[in-house]
């Protein structure tokens, strides 16, 4: 007891590797050791004898909830083409959605205001309304005609429903509001925040801007925090000549307030040590012992800056130990996401924590923000646990948020390219139980390559193209095309580029050519929808500087300043990039035909016997087919059923690895086929422990070490028992010798199947009995 309530400032970074100076790491073991030597001192005279707590084997369930998807804002149905930021909460005896859009399909375009729509059952929405700019919603509205809003967040306090949010005007409105609302229906009044008289606070000399980004959070002591990542002058630290807000100094932190938002502080936040221009999007959480932790993102975007970010360096954290005060240097989460926002939600009279974020290996920027899906953990930490997915194939899904009602939980959040992003929402009923452990089923592998031809329509998916086995004949100077797709993701749809000339032409939102220079990036506004067929078309007129694009019924003509480039390619590919390292993501849907003016048809489906006809088919040489799904066996019990690289995540009790705890668990496997198959994973996505099969052998594996643990045979069911904690991992299977492996992975982290995905792994198929599954938790 003592140990899990200990002041939180006498060990900074609870669970997290450390990254400080050899000076600072020699008074830190000091500083540990004389805690360490005090918390024995007390437990020898509190108790005489210091003896290991076992808590009782707890079984499981696997968590099956039912899903319901809608829209709040479907951008190609309505003006609203730019919508993003949007927070969720149930308000008296209704939903509200509040988020930040623009007709202009742009990001931080002028005349960007934030909207709400409302719901009674979270399915159906009214239509968007102009929020605090309009003297219909707001007591007094805040003008804002050439500036920008920006992120509202919403938190219900004593009966009132609190929005915070922030203007960048440059002038008397700009800064950072709270808006309040007492009843559905009625009017807010919007207060401008201010610290010491100034909408900018001003920390260690510098001034900086408050930016809110996500849900307040009122402490159990009633202080109030509000999530914000400060913008202040240019760093001298950032790579220089990029973007100049992305060198600017940025620090991840709270504004609180003790007198129910009457006045407000700011804390100075935390930052990534030597990285000051990296901080953006702090969530936060108030821990069983009274410590708040914040989650954030490590902003590294590679298209700015000469380095790249890897999954397990996505996601940062700090703790504070004084409300919000102050705050310990950012560390990494040792757990694959993306870069972008996350959310972190406590659920009602429960020890478990819930976080909505990407459950996806970081890639390209943006391109890698897939599956978002419902994180667990339990008495607090950074253990997040991965678990189920919430946006099925949705391309581009990201900054969720959530709240709770009636059993239900709703997560809000944004979908699409920036040029045609909508607002929707997932629906979970009923919450995991409060007193059960879960397993949960995993969506975090990409659909393999596919490319068929069903009744004159091809089928593409899993990044699957078509390289022409003949140049197709394009003009140097002109290029017409039209194409009948229906898009699942966007991307490229033709391709002749060399490094020096071609023509790029594809979709992201709206449809775009590219011709070898950034000056020739020309984008229409016309939106192109997802999930319904369009018919495309394009022409280029490169020496009167003219493109004309078509989306079905809508044209468009743009200009540009012609140049001495050529059209013409050595090679071409239909719906993906042409070069070999090209960014530009490849097309996913269904196509009927894609036709070169000047030519005859390039490709059409309802005439090709084969597609080998006229192209080099795909390397299928992808992942292999995965999934995880819940089975019943002959005799009615129910199994988990695991194919491949996918994975299930299994939800611990409250523990703590870097304070001594173990984990027990135990289960029966049987496995049908396996060619390097992982059957569990275990630890940090830095030290993970794993057990393969392959050969007819199991083996316990971490890094270079290998240990045998014996033969299996197929379709024959084995008891595995791991004990994991401090520096090993150990499995016994059945009554086989127990062996083991030496990590100290900085949590406890465990999936059945591949918990951190690469292309060496997976290949095959087990079964485990879900009545098998049973976990403890040792106490040191």
């Amino acid at each position: 007891l003592c140990r899990r309530n200990k002041p939180s400032n006498l060990e900074p970074v609870p669970h997290m590797r450390d990254y400080e100076t050899n000076n600072m790491k020699t008074d830190r073991l000091q500083n540990n050791r004389l805690v360490c030597f005090l918390n024995a001192l007390f437990i020898s005279a509190a108790a005489g004898n210091v003896t290991a707590t076992e808590s009782a084997w707890r079984s499981y369930a696997v968590y099956q909830p039912r899903i319901e998807r809608a829209f709040v804002v479907d951008a190609i149905e309505q003006p609203l083409r730019y919508n993003h930021d949007s927070s969720i909460a149930w308000f008296q005896d209704r939903w509200f959605c509040i988020w930040n859009a623009n007709t202009i399909p742009a990001e931080g375009a002028p005349g960007q205001l934030n909207y709400v729509s409302t719901s009674k059952d979270g399915m159906q929405w009214s239509a968007p309304e102009a929020l605090f700019s309009d003297p219909k919603l707001s007591v007094n509205p805040i003008p804002c005609t050439q500036g920008t809003q920006w992120q509202p967040n919403l938190l219900v306090i004593d009966n009132a429903l609190w929005a915070l949010w922030s203007q960048n005007s440059k002038d008397q409105h700009n800064g950072c509001y709270l808006s309040i609302l007492d009843k559905p229906g009625g009017l807010w009044r919007n207060q401008l925040i201010l610290f010491d008289d100034k909408a900018e606070p001003v920390i260690d000399g510098k001034s900086f801007r408050i930016f809110p980004t996500q849900n307040p959070l009122r402490l159990s002591s009633g202080r109030i925090l509000a999530p914000v990542t400060m913008i202040g002058p240019q760093s001298e630290n950032a790579p220089k000549g990029q973007n100049n807000w992305y060198q600017r100094e940025k620090r991840d932190s709270v504004i609180y307030s003790d007198d129910n938002g009457t006045s407000w502080q700011v804390s100075p936040g935390a930052i990534i040590p030597e990285h000051d221009w990296r901080q953006w999007e702090p969530t936060v959480c108030e821990q069983p012992n009274g410590t708040v932790l914040m989650f954030a993102r490590n902003n590294l975007i590679s298209h700015f800056e000469d380095a790249a970010i890897t999954p397990q360096t996505a996601l940062v954290c700090s703790f504070s130990s004084d409300s919000g005060s102050t705050w310990t240097p950012h560390q990494f989460v040792p757990l694959h996401s993306v870069v972008s926002r996350m959310h972190l939600l406590r659920q009602p009279d429960s020890e478990r924590y819930l976080m909505i974020h990407n459950d996806w290996p970081a890639g390209i920027f943006c391109k890698d923000r897939l599956n978002l899906a419902l994180f667990v953990n339990r008495g607090g930490g950074i253990d997040y646990t991965a678990g189920i997915g919430l946006t099925e194939h949705q391309p581009q899904v990201a900054y969720p948020q959530m709240d709770i009602h009636n059993n239900s939980l709703i997560v809000c959040y944004s979908q699409g390219e920036c040029a045609l992003r909508n607002i929707r929402v997932v629906k979970l009923t009923p919450l995991p139980a409060a007193d059960q452990l879960y397993i949960y089923p995993r969506n975090n592998i990409p659909v393999p390559r596919q490319c068929t031809i069903t009744n004159g329509v091809i089928l593409l998916r899993g990044g699957a193209s078509l390289k022409c086995r003949t140049n197709p004949a394009v003009q140097q100077h002109h290029f017409k095309a039209q194409a009948v797709i229906h898009p699942d993701t966007t991307g490229v749809l033709f391709d002749n580029r060399t490094h020096s000339r071609g023509v790029v032409w594809g979709v992201t939102g709206t449809c775009f050519v590219h011709m070898g220079n950034p000056a020739y990036n020309i984008r229409s506004t016309i939106p192109v929808p997802l999930d319904r067929w369009s018919t495309l078309e394009v022409e280029i007129d490169y020496p009167a500087g003219r493109v004309q694009f078509t989306v079905n019924d809508k044209t468009e003509v743009k200009k540009f300043k012609p140049g001495k480039k050529t059209l013409t390619g050595d090679s071409a590919t239909l719906f993906g990039a042409n070069l070999q390292h090209s960014s530009l993501a490849a097309f996913e849907g269904r196509v009927r035909s894609l036709t070169l003016y000047g030519t005859n048809t390039l490709l059409r489906a309802d005439k090709l016997n084969a597609l080998n006809s006229g192209f080099e088919l795909p390397d299928n040489k992808s992942l292999p087919h995965t999934a995880c799904a819940v089975i019943k066996s002959s005799d009615g019990s129910q199994q988990l059923q695991i194919h491949g690289a996918a994975s299930a995540g299994v939800e611990l009790s409250a523990n703590e690895r870097a304070q001594g705890d173990t984990v027990e668990l135990e289960f029966s496997c049987s496995i049908t086929s396996a060619d390097n198959l992982t059957l569990c994973t275990v630890g940090d996505a830095n030290l993970p422990a794993r057990i393969v099969a392959r050969d007819n052998r199991i083996t316990l594996e971490h890094a270079l070490s290998v240990v045998d643990c014996g033969e299996f045979e197929s379709n024959r069911w084995y008891k595995l028992r791991i004990t994991t904690g401090a520096h090993r991992t150990a499995l016994q299977i059945d009554k086989r010798e127990v062996v083991e492996v030496s990590h100290a992975p900085e949590a406890n982290w465990i999936y059945f199947g591949e918990g951190y995905p690469d292309k060496s792994r997976g290949s095959g198929t087990f079964l485990i009995g879900i009545d098998s599954v049973k976990t403890r938790v040792v106490a040191d």
